[in-house]
């Protein structure tokens, strides 16, 4: 046998009482057992509390995540509802663009929009061995709205642009009709056959004439360019302007003008003053359409 084990501590239990001692005799190797077994009930436990702690930290942190979650879902429920609202808009704006061709009687054939293009929300419940999570459905309807939107805007845009071109050509169509009066009085010989008031025969009249006092403004009564301004024979000074397509009118008997050939105007704007002079009987303006080179009745256009 080992010396450790020949040794032993004595202990002696002495009694309050009258009773006897007692005496044990340990041996040095129990004590040592007794030391190993104390440290690594220590170790054991420190590990305990520290792996209880990190689970209680874990539960914590998977606790918050899940809050997180809720929340990050609730959150991208409305982000996927105003995806999917974008995209009804838009299908709105598509309407609106096929509304406008049908009404000024464009191509409808070349709009991006039909009715085929609208995707319409579908809820589909997934079967047992596809079934998927909230959050990954509204990711999906999400996804698919934004795409939809992000495929389709080049050929919106496209159609209208063109949309804005032909309402621009529309536009400058008919600002180049002679739609206005082209000054303020009273109309005193309409267009066709009157009694020629030098004369007194009968005369086709080409225009008609509009009676005022003299500096009455004269208005431009389409967009067009100014042909001439010049004192031309009996509708003394006057003024032509082609407002294209074959169009064009004839402002006469002008006291003066303020508009040079060349010169681009607007409809409504200021071209010249009313007056007396050429073949004339007192201020008025004599007023021509011209269409294709033949004078045609200014009435026509008029409001």
């Amino acid at each position: 046998m080992s010396k450790d084990n020949n040794k032993h501590f004595t202990i002696m239990i002495i009694p309050h009482s009258e009773k006897e001692s007692v005496v044990l005799n340990v041996p040095v190797y129990i004590f040592k057992i007794l030391s190993i077994a104390l440290v690594m009930t220590s170790i054991f436990a420190i590990m305990f509390i520290k792996q209880y702690y990190d689970y209680r930290e874990e539960a914590q942190y998977a606790q918050r995540s899940i809050a997180e979650n809720k929340s990050l879902t609730r959150e991208f429920a409305v982000v996927a509802r105003d995806a999917i609202e974008l995209r009804e808009k838009v299908a709105r704006i598509e309407e609106l663009d096929q509304q406008i061709r049908k009404a000024n009687e464009f191509d409808p054939t070349k709009s991006y929009f039909s009715q085929q293009n609208r995707l319409a929300l579908v809820e589909e419940e997934p079967d047992e061995k596809s079934r998927v999570t909230a959050s990954s459905l509204l990711a999906t309807e999400a996804q698919g709205a934004v795409q939809a939107v992000k495929d389709s805007l080049p050929m919106r845009e496209e159609s209208l642009q063109e949309v804005q071109s032909l309402l621009q050509e529309r536009h400058q169509e008919l600002a180049a009709i002679p739609s206005i009066w082209p000054t303020s009085g009273n109309m005193v010989s309409g267009f066709g056959m009157r009694t020629d008031p030098f004369t007194y025969r009968p005369d086709f009249h080409t225009g008609i004439d509009i009676a005022n006092r003299t500096g009455t403004p004269i208005y431009a009564t389409a967009d067009g360019r100014i042909v001439f301004a010049k004192f031309d024979g009996g509708y003394g000074r006057s003024i032509l302007i082609n407002h294209g397509n074959g169009i064009s009118t004839r402002y006469a008997h002008l006291s003066r003008y303020t508009v040079e050939p060349g010169q681009h105007v607007k409809k409504g704007a200021l071209v010249g003053y009313m007056g007396a002079t050429g073949r004339a009987t007192g201020p008025h303006l004599h007023y021509e359409v011209i269409v294709n080179g033949n004078a045609i009745d200014p009435y026509k256009y008029l409001p």
